[in-house]
Formats: structure tokens, sequence, C-alpha cells
């Protein structure tokens, strides 16, 4: 009877690459050596990881204006590239992009192993920007069984199916399942806080100026940010020189959404809009509560280290209407629709 044996995995085989790993100090949220090291050891079920191993393994990351990006470096003993792939963030968090590297480091291992174990070699062949592709030899995948039959003799009878002792063949191990302990996706939240000046629009008699200092929290591609501001005093007078001062002060929240580096929020700003008279024979002071609700749409660029830069739009609906009378007639009434418009710097604490 004519079998042809397949080569199988010893379970116990392990495969050992020697890993460099550098990041920019410009992106910030990235992973250290050792948390790269044990995502890729909790993937494969041991530590694959060793400085006299044959073959290495470079881990980059660095900043670009458009976010992170990745490559990943292979080159076997005697130095010769083995292959690369390169790798863009999908928005300017570090960790999904260190998973998505992680991932293909563990995947990569796994076939080297199962090559060496099988005898079919090491891949050979470089391939830039799509990961390094397995070589197996060719003419092992190639050839036919060769049979040692003669070409008159009959040929064998089909063996009945043993049920009883039938074996599946051997497939090579594959990566344990991941839990549910944050290995296999971390997340990585930040904290930054910054100040900033704005336009603003239609929320005083005149067009002026505002300053704000802010503070936020990000988990993931949500945020949440707390703002407190003030204005410059906005002057509307009559013909006559009689008139108001008008200024605005109070704080907002924002709950964002972002995407590379583009956000969107939706906004809810509350304060004080203080009137003081000009111009008038009994100036008073009075002051009201401005409520507004609306959106944001802005981008933000990392700089150097921890620093980012940041612009923003807000359009604003006013919720609470006023009237500022001057000599007991209505004089100016505060739009229903304001906008502000902003650049901010920042600096993230991690």
């Amino acid at each position: 009877m004519l079998a042809v044996a397949q080569p199988a995995l010893a379970a116990a085989t392990k495969f050992f690459v020697n890993l460099g790993y550098q990041t920019d100090a410009s992106v910030p949220r990235c992973w250290d050596k050792s948390e790269f090291r044990k995502n890729v050891s909790h993937r494969l079920g041991w530590d694959p990881f060793r400085e006299d191993a044959p073959i290495d393994v470079l881990v980059r990351i660095s900043g670009t204006p458009r976010g992170p990006e990745g490559e990943v470096d292979w080159r076997n003993a005697s130095g010769a590239a083995m292959g690369e792939r390169h790798f863009v963030a999908k928005d300017s968090n570090c960790s999904p992009l260190l998973n998505e590297m992680a991932f293909a480091v563990s995947l990569q291992i796994q076939l080297l192993r199962t090559m060496e174990a099988t005898g079919t070699g090491a891949p050979s062949s470089s391939v830039s920007g799509s990961g390094v592709s397995p070589a197996p030899d060719a003419a092992a995948v190639a050839a036919p069984p060769t049979s040692t039959t003669s070409p008159t003799a009959p040929p064998p009878s089909k063996p009945e199916p043993d049920l009883v002792n039938k074996k599946e063949p051997e497939r090579p191990e594959t990566a344990p399942p991941l839990d549910s302990t944050g290995l296999e996706s971390p997340q990585h939240w930040s904290m930054w806080a910054g100040l900033g000046p704005a336009a603003v629009w239609r929320l005083l008699p005149s067009l002026t100026a505002d300053a704000r200092l802010f503070f936020g929290t990000r988990w993931d591609a949500y945020s949440i940010e707390i703002a407190l501001d003030g204005s410059l005093p906005a002057t509307e007078r009559e013909s006559d020189g009689g008139g108001f001062r008008a200024s605005v002060y109070g704080g907002d929240v924002a709950l964002c959404g972002h995407h590379g580096l583009l956000l969107a929020c939706a906004l809810v700003r509350g304060g004080a809009l203080r009137v003081s008279g000009v111009g008038v024979d009994h100036p008073s002071s009075p002051t009201g509560f401005v409520a507004q609700a609306g959106a944001r749409a802005g981008a933000s660029v990392n700089l150097v280290g921890p620093w980012f830069i940041a612009g923003h739009v807000d359009g604003l609906w006013l919720l609470t209407g006023w009237t500022v009378n001057l000599n007991k007639v209505g004089f100016w009434e505060m739009p229903r629709l304001g906008a502000m418009a902003g650049i901010d710097l920042g600096v993230r604490f991690r």
C-alpha cells in the first residue's frame, strides 16, 4: 500500500526572535518595549524574544503630521532583509496601532515556527509594504510523491475505512484565544490641559476676543472637555453718545468623538452676561444668566513631545433671550445664533 507521510509539529517546539523596539517621543500614549513583548507573548502562549535568536524583528513607531505610523522590519542571521510592513494609525491614538502591529508580529512568528518545524525553510523574499510573505520551497510543493510500484502492477486496493482508529492529520498549533483581561486590545486614556484665544461673533454687540482655559480626558475615540472663558467687553452706542458695554463670562462642556486628526462635539455653554451703561445719567451694571447649546468641529496636530495645537469652530444657539434697555427702551437684543472660533495650545499629561 502506498502511503504519503506528512511531518507534524511537535507540541513543545518554540521559535525565538530578537526584538528591537523604538518609539518616537513625540507620539503620545505609546507602549513601552515590555508591554509590546507582553502582548505578543500572550497571543502565542510563550515569550518568543531572546537576544541570541538568529532572526531580528525591529518595531518602530514614528510621528507624522497625519498621526502615528509604524514599521516592522525582519532580518535573518546574516543581516539580510526578509521582509517589512508599514502601518498607519486610524486616529492619533498609538495603542490601537501597536495592537495591530503586535498581532502581525505574533502571526509571523507562528508562521516561521511552522515552516521550521515542517522543514520548508524560512521566507527568503522581501515584500515591502505587505509584510513578510512565506516562500516555501517550490520543489517541495510542486513535486508529487514518488511511487515505487511498477507500471504494470495493479493499482492498490482501496483500504476499508477504519472508523475506530482513524486519526485526523495533525495541524500546526495556533495562538491561544485571548480573554477579556485587556491584553487583546489594550486601550489607554489620556488627559490634557491648555489655553487659547478665540473670536466671538454675535454673542455681544460687536465682534470681540475671548480667552479660554480648558481641561480634557479621552478614552479610545471619545473625550470630554471642560472649559472656562471670558470675553473682552464690546460697546454699543447711540448717536448721542449714550450706550452700554457688555461682556460674557462662563464655561462649557463638550462631548466629542475623534477620527484621526478630526473631532466633532456636542456643546453646552452657560455663563453670565454683564452689562454696564456708558454715557448715561444713571449707569447700572445688571447681570443675566446665559445658556447656549450647539456643536463644535475641530482638528488637532501633535507638536513636540506631549504638546499639541488644535483649532475649533463652535456654533451656538441661545436658549435664554436677553434685551438691553437704554432709557427704558429696548436698545439691543442678544441674537439667537452665535459663533466662536479659536486656536488652542495644549499639553497631555499621559
